[in-house]
């Protein structure tokens, strides 16, 4: 009689590979629960971290904007654009008396001017702003003295809505030189003379005087068109009507400008942005303005 041959088996069994199975899965089961939460904060930060550079980047645009803005023109808290201001494009220093030759066009405050000499040329007189161009005569003021709203005369600033508001020290710029400006026929205020004895001693409840503090013989030359930001849920950011911040990324904005002093103004921006997936940041930048025209 043969002796039984003993049965060979090559692999696993049926139950032995379903086993295996459900073992691996429960193994995978445990790692992902210690796996998700590193995971899911990997994601979550790379999330904030794309919001943080698009808010931190408009936020930039806006301070870099203010920082170029006229003195005494920033205007905040309208129901359409809650910050609007006139941008400088260029500048310089103006002949304040003729020559010991009786040569040269100074600017005399309180005559009819049509131009005047430039001391030292003009600064960037191919400079370009944020919306672009060169600076030409077209569609820009020459602004000379622009205090606050308390002397009214020499306030060049926004009225609402996008709307600029330009007094007599603010006429429109014909052309500009190396040498001189050419400007519409004016008067500036002799208020508006920020060289004279009355501006300089303005504070008269005040013994401290101003003189060293001011920038005698400057101008400006402001594109006439205002610059104006909308910022909310509704409309994201624009600038002048160019988006800087999608509409469904702005989840809160906020613009606030402290006018409390006429020579200091602080303009806080409070932007909060989210996501898609509903992650949130928000950022906060305060740009402190020195108004010394």
């Amino acid at each position: 009689m043969r002796p039984k041959r003993r049965r060979q088996w090559d692999g696993f069994t049926l139950i032995e590979l379903v086993m295996v199975i459900v073992i691996a899965g429960i193994i995978a089961a445990m790692v992902a629960v210690f796996i998700k939460a590193p995971v899911d904060g990997y994601f979550n930060s790379v999330r904030r971290a794309v919001l943080t550079e698009e808010a931190d980047s408009a936020l930039r645009v806006i301070a870099r904007d203010l920082q170029s803005a006229l003195p005494n023109s920033i205007v905040c808290g309208g129901a359409t654009y809650p910050l609007e201001f006139l941008s400088v494009r260029s500048g310089g220093r103006f002949r304040e008396a003729q020559t010991g030759a009786s040569a040269g066009t100074p600017l005399v405050f309180g005559s009819t001017a049509t131009g005047f000499d430039l001391i030292g040329g003009a600064a960037g007189v191919t400079q370009t702003d944020a919306v672009g161009g060169a600076v030409s005569g077209t569609g820009n003021r020459v602004v000379v003295g622009n205090l606050s709203s308390g002397v009214s005369t020499c306030n060049n600033t926004v009225a609402a809505n996008g709307a600029a508001a330009f007094v007599a020290n603010g006429p429109t710029l014909s052309s500009l030189a190396t040498n001189s400006a050419t400007i519409a026929s004016t008067t500036y205020p002799a208020e508006c003379n920020l060289a004279s004895a009355a501006a300089q001693d303005d504070l008269s409840t005040s013994s401290v005087n101003e003189s060293n503090s001011r920038e005698f013989g400057r101008f400006y030359v402001v594109n006439s068109a205002p610059v104006t930001y909308a910022c909310s849920a509704s409309v994201g950011i624009t600038r002048s009507g160019v988006t800087l911040v999608d509409r469904g990324h702005v989840a809160a904005c906020q613009i606030a400008c402290d006018q409390t002093k006429a020579r200091v103004q602080l303009v806080t921006v409070n932007l909060t942005l989210r996501d898609s997936a509903n992650e949130t940041v928000t950022l906060l930048r305060r740009v402190t303005i020195v108004n010394r025209p």
